[in-house]
């Protein structure tokens, strides 16, 4: 089986809620969805005293807002499950930058297809990290450009196509294909 569809992985996270918390399926919000690669079976989730298969694991961490509570849950190997490890991980930093996160990584798939001539749904989404450069660069300088000395945070997104990995650089406006990095 392959890669479940973001509509699918969305509709399993919203059932997976309402059953666990009675809120029907229509009152359930998405507030964001990121593809990633858990590098376990415990979708980024592990419960005390669980083993877990050392295996890469496809799926998606989706951010659900029912009855003013929200729920982190990960969807993968066809099942979900609400995580309730505290949302201070870095895939879980406030509302708006989660919003941005997940549009700065969609800008890069979309600019790597482009760049590589291959639709977008083959450009997965290795990681994102939210963090913060010295400088406008995005601590990628292009030779020849000067920039601003002011800290400005943004986003560090990997993507992979056929088995390479290509590293961007964003911010809220911004993006940057980093090679060489």
């Amino acid at each position: 089986m392959g890669l479940m569809t973001l509509e699918e992985a969305l509709a399993l996270a919203k059932e997976t809620v309402a059953t666990q918390t009675g809120i029907a399926e229509a009152a359930i919000e998405v507030v964001n969805a990121v593809a990633v690669r858990w590098p376990d079976s415990s979708l980024g989730c592990p419960q005390k005293g669980m083993m877990y298969l050392q295996v890469i694991t496809p799926g998606y961490r989706i951010l659900l807002r029912a009855g003013g509570e929200e729920y982190d849950v990960r969807v993968g190997n066809n099942r979900a499950l609400i995580c309730e490890q505290p949302a201070k991980t870095p895939l879980a930093p406030s509302k708006g930058r989660v919003g941005a996160a997940a549009q700065a990584s969609e800008r890069a798939r979309q600019d790597l297809a482009a760049r590589l001539g291959v639709p977008v749904d083959e450009i997965q989404v290795r990681f994102i990290k939210i963090t913060q450069w010295p400088d406008t660069s995005l601590g990628c300088p292009q030779p020849g450009e000067s920039y601003e000395q002011v800290p400005t945070e943004g986003f560090l997104i990997e993507l992979e196509h056929g088995g390479k990995t290509y590293e961007y650089r964003a911010d809220e406006e911004r993006l940057v294909l980093c090679e060489g990095s």
